[in-house]
């Protein structure tokens, strides 16, 4: 195109220029029979020949035609009426064609403007090449300069929008550097399409119809279809998302320019619940307008259930630890608790708050403060892993606790940090009946203590094995163990022949590893007796090396074979204690199957009569009042006012118990909303004067917490009302971690003096005259927070009204 236009213009200036000449030849040529018309011009060009000039524009009377001015043949004048006709149809079709470009191709055609004076100064130039044909026959001088001049200002405005175009032209991208560019967004466009194919998640690009334009091929195999569905609309696709109505409501908000994500939603996918995390991101065109959606799903089905069955196991490992017959307390590595049970803190006579706040050695008796520390050090510094001690303990009350505590030493695997297990044995009773005979106590420890020591120096022996010598020597106590006469003579063969045939390569084995490669050895084998007797004993040994060779072995030999059979009955007790707690688990689940149905028979015992009582006084009233005494009458008022509110009464011990069945149905919804619902649904509250702050979006289950609302609102509503001022204030807080909602009224309110009652069922601090109630609301409210893991608080004083505070922990999203 540029090179095109360059071409005309050069050769349109030529034409002209020879044009120019042309005419100059034409009327002053020399002719002796056309002096008369073809005369010298003169005078200057003033306003009054500019003026006549037009007047005349068309008058061709002082003019000849071109025929007659000049020596024309027939040949020549014709061949230039033909080129001058022909170079107008040419002149005339190029604007034509270019107009036809711009209409067609209207969006994106550079330097439209410059297009259109170009066009028009080719269409002029046409012009007055057909001006120069008609001037053989009609000699229209003016007019024909009058076109030139207008073609001349035509041409020099185009000059200018050339001029200014140049710069923007210069910077035009040749075809070799449109091609490359052409290549790169292929390969971009390739590369991208081979990872949204190839990524290991559910992924779906969409235009603003919601029509396919791609999709990976794990979408393909997670929802069952094929590329052919590229193309297609979505909606008309089996996407089991399609049958939540949200989802629809998400999709339109992605397609408005929102972000929408959900950490976990259940779909039901081929008859089965799963779970599913998914992200609706609007992605824009070069317009900066929504062109469609990303869609991106996981399943993640198998982490939520994986997660549900460790907080399953975790609950259960937590039942068993609160349950435990004995203290457990976990404790860091400054000795202080961080983690116990309830028998723990009993022993100690402090509440688990108090224990949390106190070290371990700060509720230790002070005569035993040196003891304890120096055991704690020493799992502290790994000289041993597990130990035991008694110690006693001062309890809140001054009174002494004894216990026997063993510890051991754990590492979260997490972090790598060091924690302490401390199971403590409440021996106080047992150390208070031994106290109450002193010589009996002294007399067992000390025989004990004989026993300990006789045992340990009886069942203990040495041995040594003289390689260069060949020779064994065994102490007493080996031949003892192995009921051998003293003095028997024994060879390192017969020595080995005397452990078990499942152990005797063990110790063979640890006899040339000493030998060959100077290793010791510590095992525990067992040893077969010359009375065939089947004992376990713990063989030690170690070369000793001289010069660099192994000259001797020596070791100690241990009879252990009650200690080990004790290990093996232990294990066997632990078992059956495992099989005992999950058969009072299963005993707990039935009492509470129990429990469920003694409430509900409970519950349709009671309303029976009640009913009964209800409408017979009812009918009584209605029927009888007029002959009745009005002393009857008032009883019979108080008979079924009575008898509602027994029936409310029963409705809300229902409630109650139902609450520690019921499951939370988790979601993250505007406390604002459900907190408009209540009030305006009431009649009643259109008298009472609320003032309802912006409140936070809180996380929990939606019914539950507009129960805990409906209890509030209706109580600040209800202990308010003998206000001629009623007002009823409802604000919230955010923090990082909480979101709070304050009820407050102007109302009678409380002393504090009776806040600790204040959740107790059938507790009422106003009695059934002053304002009616059955003292079970509070304890509903207080049961479903405490279910969300939250916390409900209050201020009050008589007269001033009173304020109820929900905190509720945020979810992630919040």
């Amino acid at each position: 195109m540029k090179r095109f236009i360059l071409f005309t213009a050069i050769i349109l200036s030529a034409s002209h220029l020879l044009l120019a000449e042309d005419d100059a030849y034409q009327v002053n040529l020399p002719v002796d029979q056309h002096m008369a018309l073809c005369k010298t011009p003169t005078g200057a060009i003033t306003t009054s020949g500019f003026s006549e000039y037009f007047q005349n524009l068309f008058n061709t009377t002082s003019y000849p035609a071109r025929w007659s001015c000049g020596t024309w043949s027939e040949f020549e004048g014709w061949f230039m009426i033909v080129s001058d006709i022909s170079i107008f149809t040419a002149y005339l079709s190029i604007p034509i064609l270019l107009v036809f470009i711009l209409y067609r191709r209207k969006q994106d055609v550079p330097f439209k403007k410059f297009l259109a004076l170009f066009a028009a100064f080719i269409l002029l130039c046409g012009f007055t090449h057909l001006i120069e044909a008609i001037i053989f026959w009609e000699p229209i001088y003016r007019f024909s300069g009058f076109l030139k001049f207008v073609t001349g200002v035509i041409s020099w405005v185009t000059v200018i929008a050339l001029t200014q175009a140049i710069p923007v032209a210069l910077n035009f991208k040749s075809p070799f550097e449109l091609q490359q560019e052409i290549d790169k967004r292929t390969l971009v466009e390739q590369q991208l399409n081979l990872f949204i194919k190839y990524t290991p998640n559910a992924v779906a690009m969409f235009d603003k119809d919601m029509n396919y334009l791609a999709a990976s091929d794990r979408w393909y195999s997670a929802y069952g279809t094929s590329q052919s569905i590229i193309g297609t609309n979505y909606f008309i696709d089996s996407n089991p998302f399609l049958n939540n109505p949200s989802w629809v409501d998400s999709i339109k908000l992605a397609q408005q320019g929102k972000k929408v994500s959900k950490e976990q939603d259940a779909i039901e996918l081929q008859g089965t619940m799963e779970y599913f995390r998914w992200d609706l991101q609007p992605w824009y065109d070069l317009n900066g307008d929504v062109g469609g959606i990303i869609m991106f799903t996981e399943n993640i089905t198998d982490k939520v259930v994986a997660q549900q069955k460790l907080e399953e196991r975790e609950q259960f490992l937590a039942n068993i630890f609160n349950t435990a017959p004995i203290g457990i307390a976990l404790i860091d590595s400054t000795a202080k608790p961080f983690m116990v049970n309830g028998r723990f803190c009993q022993i100690l006579g402090y509440s688990e708050e108090e224990v949390l706040n106190n070290t371990v050695m700060e509720m230790t008796h002070p005569d035993d403060l040196e003891k304890s520390t120096e055991c704690f050090e020493q799992l502290k510094n790994q000289e041993t892993s597990v130990l035991s001690v008694d110690k006693r303990y001062l309890r809140k009350d001054k009174s002494i606790a004894h216990a026997n505590v063993s510890l051991s030493k754990i590492e979260d695997p997490i972090d790598k940090s060091t924690y302490f297990l401390a199971m403590v044995n409440d021996t106080t009773e047992l150390v208070l009946k031994n106290r109450e005979n002193k010589q009996q106590k002294e007399e067992l420890q000390e025989t004990t203590a004989m026993m300990d020591t006789a045992f340990k120096i009886a069942r203990i022996g040495s041995w040594e094995l003289d390689l260069e010598k060949q020779s064994v020597f065994w102490s007493d106590m080996v031949y003892d163990i192995h009921e051998l006469p003293l003095n028997t003579k024994i060879t390192l063969e017969s020595a080995i022949n005397y452990y078990h045939p499942d152990h005797a390569p063990l110790i063979s084995a640890a006899v040339n590893l000493a030998i060959e490669k100077h290793e010791p050895w510590d095992l525990e084998l067992r040893l077969v007796t010359s009375t065939k007797k089947d004992v376990w004993v713990r063989a030690v040994g170690h070369p000793v090396i001289t010069d660099g060779k192994v000259t001797s072995l020596k070791g100690l030999f241990q009879d252990i074979d009650v200690k080990k059979r004790y290990d093996l009955e232990i294990q066997n007790k632990k078992a059956e204690l495992e099989h005992l707690v999950n058969q009072r688990t299963s005993q707990l689940q039935n009492a509470n199957k129990e429990l469920e149905a003694f409430t509900y028979s409970v519950s349709h015992d009671l309303r029976a009569p009640l009913r009964a009582i209800n409408g017979f006084s009812r009918a009584i009233h209605e029927d009888y009042s007029e002959q009745l005494p009005d002393e009857i009458t008032m009883y019979l008022d108080r008979i079924i006012g009575n008898a509602k509110k027994m029936g409310e009464l029963i409705d809300n011990l229902l409630e109650l118990s139902r609450l520690s069945r019921k499951n939370t149905n988790m979601s993250q919804f505007a406390a604002e909303k459900l907190i408009g619902e209540i009030v305006q649904a009431d009649p009643l509250y259109k008298k009472v004067k609320f003032d309802i702050s912006e409140l936070p979006t809180i996380h929990g289950d939606y019914s539950l917490l507009g129960q805990v609302f409906q209890n509030l609102i209706s109580n600040a509503v209800k202990y308010s009302s003998n206000n001629p001022d009623q007002l009823v204030t409802i604000y919230g807080e955010s923090t990082d971690s909480h979101v709070s909602i304050t009820i407050q009224d102007n109302g009678v309110g409380f002393s504090m003096e009776y806040a600790d009652k204040l959740f107790e069922v059938f507790q009422r601090l106003h009695t059934d005259r002053d304002f009616e109630g059955t003292g079970i609301g509070l304890s509903i409210c207080k049961r479903i927070i405490d279910m969300h893991n939250g916390e409900i608080s209050f201020l009050s004083e008589e007269g001033k009204g009173a304020s109820f505070t929900i905190s509720l922990p945020k979810s992630e999203k919040s």
